[in-house]
């Protein structure tokens, strides 16, 4: 199985991308607002010499329009904790404490049922594809946040799996089946860099 998860891709599996426009994906820290992808609160958090948060950013829809790099603010200082600069984090620290907290919302509300799938096909080969010009440099692909959301491992390795025994009569015959539901606690901070821009794992 071939999933190719990048914004280009003319598979519906792009939406996969933390580049695509999902829409009403919450800022951390910031109630109330919200954002078109989690590409877009990476952007418009970030914080400039000569220029701060830019909340205009969170409406944009077009990866072409996310580099605030490339407006001449100056050198990036680092990511506001939030709309209120209570906090300015480094670069990893805002990737575990902003984006990867955002890419698994928009797994569980927005991408579930494509978590579902893989989950469904977890003994046959997956190879996933992203692009790496789509990926944050020295931090881990979008196509390793999924294999560990998908398989439970770190970032997104504090998985609580539950059991649940659901069931319904069709005239006197009761019929049962049991499903899986995950639920994380927390997100533990991350250490390990994954460059490439394809990720291959069997799952047998």
């Amino acid at each position: 199985m071939i999933i190719d998860m990048s914004y280009s891709s003319t598979s519906m599996t792009s939406c996969l991308s933390p580049y695509f426009p999902w829409g009403n994906i919450p800022v951390p820290f910031s109630t109330g607002i919200v954002a078109q992808s989690a590409m877009a609160i990476w952007e418009g958090l970030k914080v400039f010499e000569f220029g701060g948060v830019d909340i205009s950013v969170f409406s944009y829809r077009l990866k072409e329009d996310l580099n605030r790099a490339s407006l001449g603010l100056g050198n990036l200082i680092g990511y506001s904790r939030g709309m209120n600069y209570d906090y300015i984090y480094n670069e990893d620290e805002a990737y575990n404490q902003i984006f990867i907290p955002t890419y698994q919302w928009i797994l569980e509300h927005r991408a579930f049922k494509i978590i579902q799938l893989l989950r469904h096909y977890l003994r046959e080969n997956i190879i996933l594809i992203d692009n790496p010009k789509e990926i944050i440099p020295n931090q881990l692909t979008p196509s390793t946040l999924l294999k560990a959301y998908v398989l439970g491992e770190t970032p997104y390795n504090d998985v609580i799996q539950k059991d649940i025994i659901s069931h319904y009569y069709c005239g006197k015959k009761i019929i049962s089946w049991q499903t899986i539901k995950y639920k994380f606690k927390s997100i533990p901070p991350e250490t390990s860099i994954a460059k490439d821009g394809v990720i291959e794992f069997d799952f047998l």
